[in-house]
């Protein structure tokens, strides 16, 4: 079980998590009731922040540029609780890659809103030192930038379609050993014959 514990901690979002302790300590060492420091920290936040919007335009530009139009199957997203094969949807790449994109823009964008909201009306400081750092690793980490940028091959980890990320299921959920590609694709295509039969529509 300890194994299995620490093995579901290995996730983006568990990995952050050993992210705050360093943070913290260093910000200790930070004076933000001085005004230079408050100076400092607004602009590297709206620089950083700036600099990962610009990237994640220029990520469209590629995928645009790119224009695969490569077919692919996608379970949809099901509730926690849901006994049901997911309904697969059948999408282009380059649709798959601008969905998840917007995704990431949205998810980046509420953190930096929040956190601007946060500061402007009660003066927090903290929030804005740690999204100069979670930001720029949560953009590194997603398969959009490995590919697009890295130009790291769509195989293994970065083939489509990504596995959804929830952070505490692992922790929380079910333990059992995780799916292999192979795995999942037969999973998706029997689910696909199982739509076809019942006389749902595939996208």
């Amino acid at each position: 079980k300890g194994l299995r514990l620490l093995g579901g901690i290995d996730t983006m979002a568990g990995r952050s998590m050993f992210m705050v302790i360093p943070l913290i300590l260093i910000m200790r060492e930070i004076d933000f009731n001085d005004p230079y420091n408050q100076w400092l920290l607004q602009r590297a936040f709206v620089a950083v922040q700036a600099v990962l919007f610009l990237v994640m335009g220029y990520i469209w530009v590629l995928i645009r540029r790119a224009s695969d139009q490569t077919r692919i199957s996608v379970p949809q997203q099901q509730t926690l609780v849901s006994d049901e094969p997911p309904v697969i949807e059948r999408t282009t790449i380059e649709e798959y890659d601008h969905g998840k994109l917007r995704q990431l823009v949205t998810k980046i964008g509420m953190g930096v809103a929040i956190t601007g909201f946060l500061y402007f009306k009660w003066s927090v400081n903290p929030p804005l030192f740690m999204q100069c750092f979670f930001n720029p690793v949560q953009l590194y980490n997603s398969p959009l930038f490995k590919i697009h940028l890295l130009n790291h091959e769509p195989k293994d980890d970065l083939e489509r379609p990504w596995k959804e990320e929830k952070p505490f299921e692992s922790l929380l959920g079910d333990h059992s050993a995780p799916k292999s590609k192979k795995e999942q694709k037969r999973a998706q295509k029997a689910a696909l014959r199982k739509q076809k039969k019942g006389g749902t529509a595939v996208a």
